[in-house]
């Protein structure tokens, strides 16, 4: 009976080092990480080293995300969004790595023949890139340089570029360059004023008037094109040029004192 006893006290305490010897080694070799964050809009069936899981689509603005413990090593994988595109690759993980691995929609461009024919259509690209789970910093906001106190006399000319690129003045045969989001004070005397504005392909003129003591403001937007439609075997559509729209701007607000 005892030696029954001493026998199965052996078997358990052989048992309890072997799981600490395979512990002690597991630990030694380190686990790895792999986190899928889904930037798709929609769920997106993944698929690891042979395993299949569903990535849930965002939660308002928080992309869904889903987290596998995994061994080092390389590990393949693939996903598909349901009814749309796919894609897969791999990814190698080294001991204690926690990697995170976006997945997005990209747009390809159409594919056009030098006789101007459509061979190939846009389509949707699923795409898998290094991502982080650390949130980007909060956009700055934009303010405009603050009016600039009148020399006596005169008035201004304002210039307020909403476009979302660089806008190039010439006014009176000066040029003059308003950077994004940016604003221009050209103080000058009473009397009108020939201008005329491009960004890109896109371009305007006019005239303002310029009242001592006053400030004219002038916003720049441009016009939004929808997307041209490609047919395959078909022309290419001709591409629209966006208009250039000048509004007035009330600055009564900014008026220095």
């Amino acid at each position: 009976m005892r030696r029954s006893n001493l026998m199965r006290a052996l078997s358990l305490a052989l048992t309890a080092a072997l799981l600490v010897t395979v512990a002690a080694v597991y630990a030694q070799g380190g686990a790895a990480t792999l986190t899928v964050v889904n930037y798709v809009g929609n769920e997106l069936i993944f698929t690891l080293d042979g395993a299949e899981s569903t990535v849930p689509a965002a939660d308002g603005d928080r992309p869904g995300q889903l987290t596998f413990d995994l061994a080092v090593g390389k590990h393949e994988y693939s996903g598909v969004v349901p009814g749309g595109p796919g894609a897969n690759g791999m990814v190698e993980l080294a001991a204690g790595q926690s990697f995170v691995l976006g997945a997005r929609l990209d747009r390809t461009a159409a594919r056009v023949s030098p006789e101007g024919e459509v061979i190939e259509e846009p389509r949707d690209v699923l795409v898998f890139f290094e991502a982080s789970l650390t949130p980007p910093p909060p956009a700055a906001v934009a303010t405009r340089t603050p009016l600039r106190a009148l020399p006596t006399d005169q008035g201004a000319l304002v210039f307020d570029n909403y476009i979302g690129e660089e806008l190039v003045l010439d006014v009176q045969g000066t040029i003059y360059r308003v950077t994004v989001d940016g604003r221009l004070q050209i103080d000058l005397p009473p009397g009108e004023y020939a201008y005329s504005a491009s960004a890109g392909v896109s371009g305007v003129s006019g005239t303002a008037t310029v009242v001592a003591g006053e400030y004219t403001g002038l916003g720049f937007s441009r016009e939004v094109l929808p997307q041209p439609t490609y047919e395959r075997g078909k022309p290419e559509p001709t591409k629209a040029i966006p208009r250039l729209f000048v509004s007035a701007v009330d600055l009564s607000a900014e008026i220095p004192e």
